[in-house]
């Protein structure tokens, strides 16, 4: 296990912050609760670290700033800088709970998936093809601690649809959709239903994305719904 570097009282700090650590997202936080309670706090650190990372995307920061930054989070997770990160409770948070090797090629992953779209102005399908496996897989890769292809496809699946909601380019959000569409496909459903939470995600994502249909106004009253008449039946 990675202990965080400091004084007994900086890791009890950490670890009163990790209660703290709750993601924004409606979406992931309703989520949170279908996730087994032994993993909860796994669950929660990797939806904020998504948040996060999605933060350094937004606000018109310039490209350079953006690499600059998700460097930084791959340096202190994905390559186990201990000089980095010391007092921000997310990264406190990971190194106290210890993070695999297979985790942190997942938060890798992510963090390359954000970088490919990180101040593009035109992006392609492969542009798009990359981000999807390298967040979404990486993200639900994380979760699962699985990157079987038929549960990193769900993963791409779900940040396309995730994206197609938050570009302001009609078109570029069709893009997104098509080629989610792809991806939904190639998901291995026996596979994913042994993850709740992740099967839920994409449940959400597949009906709009079916329907090519972008999520417009964020986690609505029809996606709350779809998740927990899922829940119940399912």
């Amino acid at each position: 296990m990675c202990g965080v570097v400091g004084t007994p009282s900086a890791v009890a700090g950490a670890l009163n912050s990790m209660v703290n650590l709750v993601p924004q997202s409606p979406l992931a936080r309703l989520l949170l609760g279908y996730a087994p309670a032994a993993a909860r706090g796994h669950h929660a650190r990797a939806w904020v670290l998504d948040e996060r990372l999605a933060a350094i995307l937004q606000g018109g920061r310039e490209p350079a700033l953006m690499a600059i930054r998700l460097a930084w989070w791959r340096d202190a997770l994905a390559h186990d800088d201990q000089s980095k990160g010391k007092g921000e409770p997310l990264i406190e948070a990971f190194r106290v709970a210890g993070l695999t090797a297979f985790e942190r090629e997942m938060i890798g992953a992510c963090i390359e998936g954000w970088s490919r779209i990180a101040g593009a102005e035109d992006l392609s399908e492969a542009d798009l093809r990359a981000y999807a496996q390298g967040r979404g897989g990486g993200l639900f890769g994380l979760i699962a601690g699985d990157d079987a292809p038929g549960l990193m496809a769900a993963g791409a699946a779900w940040a396309l649809w995730d994206l197609a909601g938050h570009v302001s380019d009609p078109e570029l959000a069709q893009m997104c959709l098509l080629t989610a569409a792809g991806f939904v496909a190639d998901v291995d459903t026996r596979l994913i239903k042994a993850h709740r939470p992740l099967r839920l995600a994409l449940l959400v994502a597949a009906g709009d994305i079916r329907a090519r249909r972008a999520p417009r106004n964020g986690f609505a009253f029809n996606h709350y719904a779809r998740i927990v008449l899922a829940g119940l039946l399912r």
